[in-house]
């Protein structure tokens, strides 16, 4: 809905005038990138949540 919309445009603000991303970049070049590394985030989250499962059992 709305917020969503608000939230996205936050997002791609963010983006563009974040200095770590590279210049000269597409706004959806830079939200691509950007989701990618959130993906990766969450992926690598995700094995160290498996990793603790795994090796600390809870009981």
């Amino acid at each position: 809905g709305k917020e969503e919309l608000s939230g996205l445009r936050k997002d791609v603000k963010e983006a563009i005038t974040s200095s770590s991303l590279p210049p000269g970049k597409t706004a959806e070049e830079r939200e691509g990138r950007k989701r990618r590394v959130k993906g990766a985030i969450k992926t690598d989250q995700e094995i160290e949540d498996l990793g603790k499962r795994l090796f600390f059992p809870q009981g």
